[in-house]
């Protein structure tokens, strides 16, 4: 922890607010002023509970920070190793789930589980970077931090996806679900229980995309006075699209089912007549983010993604933008998880085309010819 303290410290101020200098915020006070918007805290206050509303709102602070960090990760190093070059690297160690932790996974994930620490309504939170879940008022628990009262949450959440893209400023991401702490089992429990999920994209915009179960919702970081606004209201993915997203480099690994569906839409001869484009970032949030607004069907149709962390909520955000999300034989969310870091194939996208792409039946990668999984 004291290394990723020092590392965030370059930062501290700006951390502190996520907002750019004084001058700037007073010129976008009078920019805005008289112009009225809804932001995420107008959004909450109308669509949850207070607390449930207040830890979304501290987990996308969180974010901003995570956003800043992400933005000067390069910088930082260089002013350390005299090189941009290799941000995000620094460490060999690797996570519960086998992945390489880059500094910036895990400069994230200490800014996320600090800040649950400090929310009394959260009890325990999973993350992808930690072996085990955390029961918040032990190891991270802040001095100010007092017993909840009322309704109190779990949370399971990835604090960078697509770490990998850093180093050449490909679009990252970090995906949470919250579960209500009532019941057994902690967050071991299948993603039908979530009441809150969400995604936010670091790109070329800021953006937070969340469904508290009454829609997907999208709000754009405002830089200029750091609040994140609503643009895009009621989100509702094509229910066909035109392009598919998976690593078909693999192609010769796949079953006979995902290559025949794949054969099909390429060539135009699937159900949809016309000839499916092939996107494919290798960032699941930017991967579904696409699919949600243009429609299609994002895949890892190994088992490379986990279940909690990306699986459930990525599910429970495209359904209710009218998609689907399956594993290739169950809807997602249905899966009762076996481990705390469970990996499995995943297929989200258009209602249509993960119909369609059912209908194929073989389409889980079992085994590897080429590569290790």
């Amino acid at each position: 922890m004291t290394k990723l303290k020092a590392f965030s410290s370059l930062y501290q101020v700006r951390l502190a607010s996520a907002l750019p200098p004084t001058r700037s915020r007073r010129f976008a006070s009078r920019r805005c002023r008289g112009s009225k918007r809804s932001d995420l805290s107008d959004y909450t206050r109308e669509s949850c509970s207070s607390s449930l509303g207040s830890l979304i709102g501290l987990l996308a602070t969180s974010c901003k920070k995570i956003a800043w960090e992400v933005d000067q990760a390069p910088l930082a190093l260089a002013t350390t190793t005299g090189s941009g070059s290799g941000s995000g690297t620094g460490t060999s160690v690797r996570n519960a789930s086998g992945d390489e932790q880059k500094e910036l996974d895990l400069v994230a994930n200490a800014l996320i589980m600090e800040a649950l620490a400090s929310h009394p309504s959260c009890a325990l939170a999973a993350s992808e970077e930690e072996d085990t879940a955390v029961e918040l008022n032990t190891e991270y628990a802040s001095p100010s931090s007092s017993e909840a009262a009322g309704e109190t949450f779990s949370v399971v959440f990835d604090p960078l996806d697509g770490s990998r893209n850093i180093e050449c400023n490909i679009p990252t991401g970090t995906i949470f679900g919250i579960y209500p702490s009532e019941g057994s089992g902690g967050v071991m429990r299948r993603g039908t229980d979530l009441v809150a999920a969400g995604y936010v994209l670091y790109s070329s915009s800021c953006l937070l995309v969340l469904t508290v179960g009454k829609g997907t919702h999208g709000f754009t970081l405002d830089r200029s006075t750091g609040d994140f606004v609503l643009t895009h209201p009621n989100m509702e993915i094509p229910s066909r699209g035109q392009i598919y997203s998976v690593n078909d480099a693999r192609y010769f690994d796949w079953p006979k089912g995902l290559q025949s569906y794949i054969d099909c839409i390429r060539k135009g001869e699937g159900q949809n007549p016309k000839q499916y484009s092939a996107r494919y970032v290798c960032s699941l949030v930017a991967d579904v983010h696409r699919t949600l607004l243009y429609g299609g069907v994002a895949m890892n149709p190994r088992s490379h993604l986990r279940l909690l962390y990306e699986a459930n909520p990525m599910a429970f955000i495209v359904e209710q933008a009218g998609g689907k999300g399956t594993d290739g034989k169950r809807p997602l969310r249905s899966i009762e998880p076996e481990k705390l870091h469970q990996k499995l194939p995943v297929f989200l996208g258009s209602g249509e085309d993960i119909d369609e792409l059912l209908s194929y039946e073989d389409v889980q990668q079992i085994s590897s010819k080429t590569y290790n999984m």
